[in-house]
C-alpha cells in the first residue's frame, strides 16, 4: 500500500537507523512496503545521516519539439528527444550532503522555422558516491536549409524535410524524415520513427520509453516526442508521443491542431509543429530516491 504525507520537519527518523535530514527542494514523501520514497521535481538536497544503499532513478529534461514552415515547402518539425534514464543503486555515506538536480524540459518553440530545444541534464552529485548527473534529450529539427536534421542529446530530436535524426548519447537516435512529415523523437527504449513521404503522409511517432516501479507503482518515463504534421497535406495529424503517451503529440497542418508537451516528471519529448502551431515542450526531468529505514 503506498502512503503520501509532507515533510514535518527537516530529518526524517526511522527506526532502523538509515534517515535522511536538511530536505531541501520540497520533494515529496511517500511510503511503499515499509520504504521511504522521495521525488525531488525541483532541485534541491540531502544529508544522509548513516550509511546505507539508496536506489536512485534520475531523468533528464526532455528536449522540446521544432517548428517548422508554412511557405514554399511547408514542412513538420520534428519531435523532441528524451532525457536520459537511469534506475540504480548507490552507498550513501553518513554526514554527507548530496545535491539534488532536476532538469527542466527544452522550451517551447514560438517561431517558424526553428529547431527545439535540448533538455536539461538531472542528477545527484557532490557527496561521496553521489551516482551524477545525466543529460536531456535533444530538440527536433525544423531549422532552414536543404535538410533539418535533429539535434543531439541523450536521446536525438527526430528530423524533418529529409533531414536524419538526431543521436544518441543514452538513449536511442531520433527519427530521419522522409518528405515534408517531421520524425518523432528518440526515447529511452527505442529509436523515433520516420515521417513518411508519401500517402498516408504520416508523421513519425516518438520512440518508446523505460519503466520503473521505484514509486511502487510501474511508470513509463523518457519518450519521445511525435512529429509535426506537414503543412500541405489537408488535416494531417502529428505523431503520438511513446506508445505510452507521455512524449508530447506532434501538432497538425490547421489551427485546431495543437502540439502536446511532454510529460512533466517523465522526461519524455515535446510534439513538433507544422508552420501554424507552436511546438511543445519537453517534459522537466525528476529525481526519485527510495530506501529502507
Amino acid at each position: 500500500m503506498l502512503f503520501k504525507h509532507g515533510l514535518a520537519g527537516l530529518t526524517h527518523k526511522a527506526a532502523g537507523g538509515n534517515t535522511i535530514s536538511s530536505i531541501t527542494g520540497s520533494p515529496t514523501n511517500t511510503t511503499f512496503s515499509g520504504d521511504e520514497i522521495y521525488e525531488w521535481n525541483a532541485s534541491g538536497s540531502f544529508t544522509a545521516d548513516a550509511s546505507f544503499t539508496i536506489r536512485a532513478l534520475r531523468v533528464g529534461g526532455g528536449g522540446s519539439g521544432a517548428v517548422g514552415s508554412d511557405v514554399d515547402e511547408p514542412y513538420g518539425g520534428g519531435g523532441g528527444g528524451a532525457g536520459a534514464f537511469a534506475d540504480a543503486s548507490f552507498s550513501a555515506v553518513s554526514g554527507q550532503t548530496y545535491t539534488v538536480t532536476v532538469g527542466a524540459g527544452g522550451a517551447a518553440i514560438t517561431t517558424l522555422v526553428t529547431d527545439g530545444n535540448n533538455g536539461g541534464a538531472s542528477g545527484i552529485t557532490v557527496g561521496t558516491n553521489a551516482p551524477g548527473n545525466i543529460v536531456g534529450g535533444g530538440g527536433g529539427g525544423g531549422a532552414a536549409g536543404a535538410t533539418a536534421p535533429g539535434l543531439s542529446g541523450a536521446s536525438g530530436g527526430g528530423g524533418s524535410r529529409d533531414g536524419i535524426g538526431g543521436t544518441a548519447t543514452a538513449g536511442f537516435a531520433g527519427g530521419t524524415a522522409s518528405g515534408l512529415n517531421g520524425a518523432g523523437g528518440g526515447g529511452s527504449g527505442s529509436v523515433g520513427l520516420q515521417g513518411t513521404g508519401g500517402a498516408p503522409y504520416d508523421a513519425g511517432d516518438g520512440g518508446n520509453g523505460t519503466t520503473s516501479d521505484i514509486t511502487g507503482t510501474t511508470l513509463t518515463y523518457a519518450e519521445g516526442g511525435g512529429g509535426g504534421g506537414d503543412n500541405f497535406t489537408a488535416s494531417q495529424s502529428g505523431g503520438i508521443g511513446g506508445s505510452a503517451g507521455t512524449g508530447g503529440q506532434g501538432a497538425g497542418t490547421t489551427s485546431s491542431y495543437v502540439a502536446g508537451a511532454g510529460d512533466d516528471g517523465r522526461g519524455s519529448g515535446g510534439g513538433g509543429a507544422a508552420g501554424v502551431n507552436d511546438s511543445g515542450k519537453g517534459g522537466d526531468g525528476v529525481v526519485i530516491i527510495r530506501f529502507t529505514p
